[in-house]
C-alpha cells in the first residue's frame, strides 16, 4: 500500500558524521541542520523518492520546519521551503519575513527532484539577509 500524505513517515536518511563533527558540542547550525533532517525524514515522497526538509531561525533563535509533500502530478507539490514558511507564520513569525535570518536544506544528493535553487530563489527574494545552507543526506 502506498502511505499517504497524512500517514507517519520515517525516510530512515541520516547526515554522515553529523554526531562526530559536533564533538558533543550542539551549537544554532547543529539543531538547524538536525531539524532539517528530522523534517526530511518527515517528507512525503513516494513518487520521485527525493524527499527533502528545511529548517528557518528567526532573530528571536525560533525554529521553524518544513518538509516535501509530492502529489502525483507534481505540479501542485508543496515544497520545504514553502511548508517551513507556512510554520513560520501559523507559529509566531508575523514580524516579516526579514527576521528569517538562517536556514538549513536537507536533500539527497542524488535527488531527481531537486529543492535547493528554489528554495535560494525564495529566500533571497523574502529574506535576502538570510543565511542558507544546504546538506546532503543518505
Amino acid at each position: 500500500r502506498l502511505p499517504l500524505i497524512l500517514d507517519h513517515h520515517d525516510n530512515k536518511l541520516t547526515i554522515p558524521d553529523l554526531d562526530s563533527i559536533s564533538n558533543g558540542n550542539t551549537d544554532s547550525s547543529d539543531e538547524l541542520k538536525r531539524t532539517a533532517l528530522a523534517a526530511a525524514n518527515r517528507s512525503y515522497a513516494p513518487y520521485s523518492l527525493c524527499p527533502s526538509g528545511v529548517s528557518l531561525v528567526d532573530c528571536d533563535g525560533k525554529v521553524y520546519r518544513g518538509w516535501y509533500m509530492e502529489s502525483a502530478a507534481f505540479n501542485p507539490s508543496l515544497g520545504p521551503v514553502q511548508a517551513a514558511m507556512v510554520d513560520y507564520v501559523a507559529n509566531g513569525g508575523g514580524g516579516g519575513y526579514e527576521r528569517i535570518i538562517g536556514a538549513v536544506l536537507v536533500e539527497k544528493e542524488d535527488a531527481v527532484v531537486r529543492q535547493e535553487n528554489t528554495a535560494r530563489l525564495l529566500l533571497q527574494t523574502i529574506s535576502p539577509k538570510c543565511d542558507f545552507n544546504i546538506f546532503h543526506c543518505r
